[in-house]
């Protein structure tokens, strides 16, 4: 096997290759990626031990073009062995291109320094014995002795303090009611119109059927079917559903689901952003005759950057976490959302909102992150 010399294009080869991994190995909406911190040889027993973070199941082992048996794995480590009959020692001294393969799961790319070992030399003789340690702490104090004889009785003691006071009784019954008082004045006139008399600049407007001032109309309002509305911007919102850390990929509201907008190049919407979620809300079929798609509406879609910010409690940094109405369901405290915004002069970056503190930022369209659904508006 010959060494490879990985130069200043390695990340553009560990891309590239990711890449060319990522599309022939669909990606579930709902596993993590899984991430590889460090690959290491033992000589002694000829394995691979790789170290990361999301592991999967069913791992396969590629160094270059040799595959390693796999000897355990699990979400954090896994062991390979090397391939009968090639020991570790009979690599050329270099750095090896590092591929890990999963079952529904996106691979993960990394490099592997291999060279050969010397047999171990002899063991040194033992050395001079060390200095005398310091004399140990005092050991704690032996049993008490009998108890002495019972002493003379003594005087007697001054009178205590007085006790404090009991607790308060229970209230009596309650008397009779007393006469009815005067009629009070009458009030001011009606403005003669049916409407309610609102302070400037309030004004009366029709909600639910009704007039009313309009500060006292909800900010958003839980519309019962999975959605809520923002009587200020009228855009209607997707509710999210679950427990945080609890992940239930049969529902697609569950807020534990994460979403990457583009497989490849990243500025295609061709991500399970648009693939699953959004068609999935979408999808106008119906089981019963009387719904279709989300909440009856067919026009759901990801929110502009101005949008998402729209529903912070307050702008960046947030004192509240997380940074949201509870109306809008759960909501991970260290959670960054998608907005349908690229970076201007980068259409391979998109805006995102962290819902921990209000932070705004961007980040390649590979990343995976959460959303929220929305529609109206514009």
């Amino acid at each position: 096997m010959t060494a490879r010399t990985f130069g200043a294009s390695l990340s553009a080869m560990l891309i590239s290759s990711f890449l060319t991994l990522a599309v022939s190995t669909p990606a579930q909406a709902t596993t993590p990626a899984p991430f590889v911190i460090g690959a290491t040889v033992d000589y002694t027993h000829s394995t691979l031990t790789i170290t990361g973070q999301n592991f999967g199941s069913s791992p396969t082992i590629t160094v270059d073009s040799l595959t390693f048996p796999t000897s355990s794995s699990s979400s954090s480590q896994i062991v390979g062995n090397f391939p009968s009959g090639v020991a570790p020692s009979s690599f050329t001294p270099g750095t090896y291109f590092l591929t890990l393969r999963f079952t529904n799961q996106l691979p993960a790319a990394f490099t592997v320094d291999i060279g050969a070992n010397g047999a171990p030399g002899a063991p040194g003789p033992q050395g001079p014995a060390g200095a005398q340690g310091a004399t140990g702490a005092t050991g704690p104090a032996g049993p008490a002795g009998p108890q002495g004889p019972v002493g003379m009785t003594g005087p007697p003691g001054a009178t205590g303090a007085t006790g404090a006071t009991g607790a308060t009784g229970a209230a009596g019954a309650q008397g009779p009611a007393g006469p009815q008082g005067p009629q009070g004045p009458q009030g001011p006139s009606g403005s003669g119109t049916g409407l309610p008399a609102c302070t400037a600049p309030d004004v009366a407007v029709l909600y639910n059927g009704a007039f009313i001032c309009k500060s006292a109309v909800p900010h958003y309002v839980d519309n019962g079917d999975g959605t809520v509305t923002d009587n200020t911007t009228g855009l209607m919102w997707e509710k999210k559903t679950g427990t945080v850390g609890t992940p239930n990929p049969s529902d697609l509201h569950d807020v534990n689901n994460f979403y990457t907008w583009s497989v490849t190049p990243y500025y295609n919407p061709d991500g399970t952003l648009f693939t699953i979620f959004l068609a999935t809300l979408n999808l106008d079929a119906s089981s019963s005759g009387s719904s279709t798609c989300f909440a009856n509406h067919c026009d759901w879609r990801i929110p502009t950057i101005v949008e998402l910010q729209g529903i912070l409690l307050t702008p960046y940094p947030c004192g509240t976490s997380p940074c949201i109405d509870p109306t809008f369901g759960p909501t991970p405290s260290k959670s960054a959302y998608w907005s349908s915004s690229s970076l201007a002069g980068s259409p391979s970056s998109g805006w995102h909102v962290d819902f921990n503190d209000g932070y705004v930022s961007f980040n390649d369209r590979i990343y995976v992150f959460s959303a929220r659904a929305v529609r109206g508006g514009r």
